[in-house]
């Protein structure tokens, strides 16, 4: 007997809105900057048809080697980036998102190449359901912090005296590599994080950290999905909207 196929969970057809009406902001001859994980994969798909059944012409570069992967499979041109030549758009998901568009990314580990890739383009919108809101980053959620490999227990130290309990995260039995071939160490704030972009310089500044996973001001608009549909808010509307939604 064959089975029935599962229906798409909320979250899937939220994902799915969103990636849809994220390939309809790429228009011919863009540079685009492509995100990583599942929501940025359906931009890709989306994208991808597109590019089949419309002829839509445009670059990417992929702020991962999986996102590299699936551009290609659909033929889409892949550049790497370039000095004075600016990407016109960068599209990526978040992992939390405040009220003013601070941003906690890298649980997906590509979290170097995303801040690479975020700060040569023009424009930032970050695809996200209301679920990834949070009033106070930090809040039941790790920030990703890449490290170099040598002395990781040091600076692991380091870090912790900043007042986080840093963890190493893991792929099996083996530290988990991004595509740099660094460590990422996930650090946990207890009462959260009460000043996002003092917190990124202070960890910065950690001696053996590449970057941090707080992305700040790299947000332009929110690209907000649910079950229902997608749509397009411009970050000083942001506030307003999701406390509407929250009422």
């Amino acid at each position: 007997m064959s089975q029935t196929p599962q229906k798409p969970s909320p979250a899937a057809i939220a994902k799915r809105h969103i990636g849809q009406l994220a390939a309809t902001l790429i228009q011919p001859g863009m540079r685009v900057g492509l995100g990583t994980g599942s929501t940025a994969a359906e931009m890709v798909h989306a994208l991808g048809a597109r590019w089949r059944d419309e002829g839509l012409r445009f670059e990417a570069t992929g702020t991962s080697a999986a996102t590299e992967e699936l551009a290609r499979i659909y033929e889409i041109p892949v550049v790497p980036l370039e000095a004075g030549n600016p990407l016109d758009i960068y599209l990526d998901g978040a992992d939390q998102i405040d009220a003013v568009g601070n941003l906690i990314k890298g649980h997906g580990g590509a979290l170097l190449r995303e801040k690479l890739v975020a700060a040569a383009a023009t424009r930032h919108i970050i695809m996200v359901d209301v679920s990834k809101y949070s009033p106070l980053l930090g809040v039941q959620m790790e920030l990703p912090v890449e490290v170099v490999r040598f002395g990781d227990e040091t600076t692991r130290a380091r870090i912790e005296a900043l007042g986080c309990k840093a963890t190493l995260r893991m792929a099996g039995n083996q530290p988990f590599l991004t595509d740099e071939r660094h460590y990422i160490y996930n650090c946990a704030f207890e009462h959260g994080i009460a000043d996002a972009a003092e917190t990124a310089r202070a960890i910065k500044g950690v001696l053996g950290v590449v970057e941090t996973g707080l992305f700040i001001d790299y947000c332009d608009a929110v690209l907000v999905g649910s079950a229902s549909g997608a749509e397009l808010v411009e970050l000083p509307k942001w506030k307003d909207y999701i406390e509407a939604f929250l009422r």
